[in-house]
């Protein structure tokens, strides 16, 4: 549950960063769109629990595919946690995402690619108690 509320979260903070607007209903694409944009009730949800995660940023000077690499490559050396989900949250490419979780915890990375090259990589880190309501 948490995994999937921190996809929610990273997909609503990716759309916001990528300047993607929610669809404002009436039209049969939005059904589809929802794919790429989570429902406002969720999304608020979400970000309440981002607001009480630990959160780092940092700059890379390597490219979006690299540094994602990376970061899985570093979960992967952990060996105490799985992958729940990984992929692009735009339609170009430019930010990336994916949804870690241990035995009571989850983190969510997400990387966008920098204007200059390089990158930036946002994680939040949450503890199964922070999400206990």
């Amino acid at each position: 549950m948490a995994a999937l509320l921190l996809l929610s979260a990273g997909v609503a903070l990716a759309s916001l960063r990528a300047g993607v607007e929610a669809p404002q209903g009436g039209g049969a694409d939005d059904g589809r769109r929802l794919d790429a944009v989570v429902e406002e009730g969720a999304s608020s949800y979400a970000l309440d629990l981002l607001d009480g995660a630990e959160c780092s940023r940092r700059e890379s000077d390597r490219p979006l595919p690299e540094e994602g690499e990376r970061v899985l490559e570093g979960y992967r050396l952990r060996g105490d946690c799985i992958v729940a989900r990984a992929g692009y949250l735009d339609l170009s490419g430019k930010v990336w995402g994916c949804v870690v979780q241990g035995a009571g915890w989850a983190d969510l990375c997400v990387i966008r690619e920098g204007d200059e090259g390089g990158s930036e990589v946002v994680s939040w880190h949450m503890d199964a108690d922070d999400v206990v309501p």
